[in-house]
C-alpha cells in the first residue's frame, strides 16, 4: 500500500514492514515480575504510523504470586507454611512478603513437605520458636 498527503511530490510506502520474528524473552534471578509473561514488539515509522506486531514470544515463567493459608511452629522455630498447590520443589528461593507479626519477610530457602506445605529454616518466633 502507498499513502500521498497531496503536498509531496510523490507518493510513498505507508507504514513500515513488521519484525519478522519474535522477540526472545528470558528471566534469570529473583525479582518482584512474577507469572508466565509474553513478549511482541512493532516498528514506528518518521510519521508516528505503527506497523503490525511480531509473532508473540514463546512464555516465559517468571514464578508467581501464591497466598498462605496457615502458617505454624515447631518447638525447635521451624515454620511450616501452608500454601495448597503451591508447585515449589525442595531448594527453591522464595520471597514473603507482607507477613506481620513475624521476621521471616524476605527471601528464604525452603523445604517441601508436600504440595500444600512447606518449611523454611527456624527463626526467632514471638509463639515458642528458638
Amino acid at each position: 500500500m502507498v499513502r500521498w498527503d497531496g503536498l509531496s511530490a510523490q507518493a510513498q510506502f505507508a507504514g513500515v514492514n513488521p519484525p519478522l520474528t519474535a522477540p526472545t524473552l528470558t528471566a534469570s534471578g529473583l525479582g518482584v515480575i512474577t507469572g508466565l509473561r509474553y513478549a511482541f514488539c512493532r516498528f514506528i515509522d518518521n510519521r508516528g504510523n505503527p506497523s503490525n506486531l511480531s509473532p508473540i514470544s514463546v512464555g516465559v515463567q517468571c514464578g508467581r504470586d501464591q497466598s498462605i493459608d496457615d502458617i505454624t511452629s515447631s518447638a525447635s522455630g521451624i515454620l511450616t507454611i501452608e500454601s495448597r498447590g503451591h508447585g515449589l520443589s525442595t531448594g527453591s528461593t522464595i520471597i514473603l512478603q507482607g507477613i506481620l507479626g513475624l521476621p521471616i519477610n524476605g527471601q528464604q530457602t525452603i523445604n517441601v513437605i508436600d504440595q500444600d506445605h512447606f518449611t523454611i529454616p527456624p527463626v526467632n518466633t514471638p509463639f515458642g520458636g528458638s
